[in-house]
Order: C-alpha cells, then structure tokens, then sequence
C-alpha cells in the first residue's frame, strides 16, 4: 500500500469519533455530495449518532472544510478511492454497514432509467460495492450490467472490481466472502489484468496462497486455473509447471500442459498433449464436439500452424467454428477470427477484413493487439501505423509490469515490421 493511504488512513484513526463516523458514511455514499444532502440525513432519527449530537450545518461544514484541508475529502466531498475501501470495510466491522447503507438508498435511491447519466453511473457504482459488501448477487448483477453497457465514459476504463477489490486488495477480508463471490471477482480482475498487462502482485499472491482460502478442493480448482492462465501470459514456466506437477487433476482437459510444451518449442509433443486433452474434453461433452475456449485454444492452434501439416488448416478453421459458436463476443474471439483469417488467406479465402481490423481498433486487449498484428504480418499485408503504434505500447506495458512472454513477442515482431 502506498505510503499515503497508509498515512491518510492513520489520520483518520487519530480523529475525533464524529468525525470518523462522518466519513465512514460519505464512503458509503461514493459519489459527489452536498453538505446540504450530508445536514439532511444526520438529522434522521434511523441514523444512530454518537452520544446523540446532531450538528448544525454550520458545525457540519466546518467539520468538512477540515477534512478537506487534511485531504480527507475531496473537493466534491468524496474519500480516495482507495480510503473509501477502508473506510467502508471499517463500518462493517463497527456494525454501522447496514444502517448506512438503507439510509443512503432510501435518501439517495438508484435509477437505472432517470436523472443524469453522471448520477446514475456514481449510483451503479454505489449499488455495486454494496453488493460486494453485503453478499447481495442480485444488486451486483444489476448494477454491473448497467456499468458496462453505459458507463464506460463516466467511470472510466476500470472495471468495477478492479477499482473496489483489486486496487484496495485485502486478504483477509476478501478470503471472509463467498467463494462464488471471490470467482466473480477474482475472475475479472484477472481477466483486466491480462487483456492490459498490469500486475496486481497482492492479487496474485492471494491466488497462489491456496491456504488462504477458505474453499474445499473442488471449488479451488477455476481459481488455479485462473492462476496458470496468468502464468502463461507472464511466461512464468517454472511456476506453471510446479502448479500443473501439483495440480495435476485440476487441469484435465485444460490445454494448459500443450501450452507450456509450445513454449518451450516441443510443438509434437505439444500436439500430443492437446489432442489428449481434446479427448478428455469430448468424453466429458459426450456426443458434442469442443475445442478449447480460452487461451489454451489459441496456443493450440498457434501449435497447429507451426506443424503446417496437410489438414491442419482445415482443423483450425473447424476448431475455430466450434468457439465461435460457443463463446461468440468473448475476449477472445477476435484473436481467434484473425488466425482464421490467415488459414483462410493461405486458401485464397478471407473474410471481410475491413470488419474485423475496425473490431480489432476497438478493443484494447494485449493478446488482441499480438495476434492481430502477428496474423496480419503473416498475411502479407502493410501494418497501419496506429497498429505499429498499439503493438509498441503492449511491448512497453508488458515489459514494465512483468509480462516478460507478451514483452518478447511483441518485441519481435517490432523488430521484423
């Protein structure tokens, strides 16, 4: 933790009590806030004060002019993101969670459909963290969905999970939450922190101190694959290994074990250990036919493209269909249409390029930015400057935060371009 928020934190413990108690609510709150919204609700009676005080607003805004000048309080009356965490998960421990939060709803309700799109957005936000607090899955459903459809200009790139759990990460109060709650979580944290190469190393040490967790061995196993994807992506080998050695049972039917044995340029026997894992999937999709959907699938047909054997064009624009069918508007769908195109290209039958390279300039994924470019080298066509100019900033990013694999092969590929 950065040595501010550890000294505004400090601060806050040496303050008087009301004040503390002040900012424990307007956390709650999370969106920009009046004095006169602040006056109005400590002036209900469901709102408990201490030894019963309720102040004047004259009291009340001198108490948040000093907040303000010790940096408390933000100019829009708001805590650090990262204070507010804190401050939120102290009310839980002091009991006061419960009592904020259907104070502030009843005064302050969400509309999904009404008012200002800004007050909206700083609500779903609001909706959503209490739901993380509280355990309520149908509050965060419904506030993550209004997020990410219409949000993203207001709040920001960050996902919502990243602000809250990954940026204020704390073990012992995220290992206290559900484990489907923690998957939900962890999942797009991690998902963030891959398609952007950013590190969160609390995050992952969480993930790789499976004693912390209070989850039985059934319920570890998406999280140890979760761990490993981020291991490949990192070129972490000798952790990968050391998890899929110890592990072995939780990564059946993964592709993970073909992965590491491409990587390391033992394409056959990486082969081998593919279709072993594709026979491992069918037997558990029974009559249905699969490939995998992820990561592990696109290393796979990486793997099938350096063989170049008569037919595996063939199998990788199939394999391709069955993901697509399955998982149409994943993130990793691009990727995988963009290896297709190039099969295709070989046959003389490319799909409409100008779609998929404007669905390319949409996204901001690292994996995206790679293959695309790696695909469209391949091809035999010019790379727009603004996709050399992409490919840059993925090798800068991976290589300041740890991505060593992302970092040399976007290295490589600058240096043919």
């Amino acid at each position: 933790m950065p040595d501010k928020e550890n000294t505004l934190i400090t601060l806050v413990q040496n303050l008087p009590p009301f004040e503390q108690f002040l900012l424990q609510f307007i956390s709650i709150i999370y969106e920009p806030v009046s004095i006169s919204f602040l006056n109005n609700c400590l002036g209900r009676i469901d709102l408990p004060l201490l030894n019963n005080h309720r102040p004047r607003r004259e009291e009340l805004k001198v108490v948040i002019h000093r907040l303000r000048e010790l940096e408390l309080l933000g100019p829009l009356n708001q805590c650090q993101p990262l204070l507010a965490e804190q401050l939120t998960r102290q009310a839980i421990a002091e009991d006061r969670f419960s009592i904020f939060t259907a104070l502030i709803e009843k005064e302050a309700p969400v509309s999904y459909l009404y008012g200002k799109w800004s007050t909206r957005c700083w609500r779903a936000l609001r909706q959503f963290r209490i739901g993380i607090y509280s355990h309520d899955f149908d509050k965060i459903d419904e506030a993550a969905v209004f997020l990410e459809e219409q949000c993203q200009e207001q709040t920001g790139l960050e996902p919502p999970a990243v602000r809250i759990v990954a940026r204020a990460f704390n073990a012992d109060w995220f290992s206290s939450l559900p484990g489907s709650l923690q998957f939900f979580l962890l999942d797009r944290i991690i998902r963030y922190s891959m398609e952007h190469a950013i590190h969160f190393p609390t995050v992952i040490t969480y993930l790789e101190d499976e004693d912390s967790m209070s989850l039985s061995e059934d319920e570890r196993i998406p999280f140890q694959r979760m761990l490993a994807g981020y291991y490949l992506l990192q070129g972490n080998y000798e952790k990968l290994e050391n998890l899929l050695a110890t592990r072995a049972d939780s990564f059946q039917g993964s592709g993970f074990a073909g992965s590491v044995a491409f990587l390391h340029g033992q394409t056959d026997e990486a082969l081998e250990l593919f279709e072993r894992d594709l026979e491992l999937l069918h037997d558990y999709a029974g009559s249905e036919t699969t490939f995998f959907l992820g990561i592990t699938g696109l290393f796979c047909i990486l793997a099938l493209l350096v063989r170049n054997c008569e037919g595996d064009r063939e199998l990788i624009q199939h394999s391709v269909a069955l993901v697509l069918a399955r998982c149409k508007g994943c993130p990793e769908e691009i990727p995988f249409r963009f290896l297709d195109a190039y099969t295709r290209s070989v046959d003389g039958t490319m799909p409409d390029m100008l779609t998929l390279t404007e669905r390319f300039e949409a996204e901001e994924r690292s994996l995206t930015t790679l293959i695309a470019v790696l695909s469209l080298y391949w091809i035999g066509v010019e790379i727009p400057k603004g996709f050399q100019d992409a490919l840059i900033s993925l090798y800068e990013q991976a290589r300041d935060n740890g991505f060593a694999w992302l970092a040399m092969e976007s290295a490589e590929l600058l240096a043919t371009l």
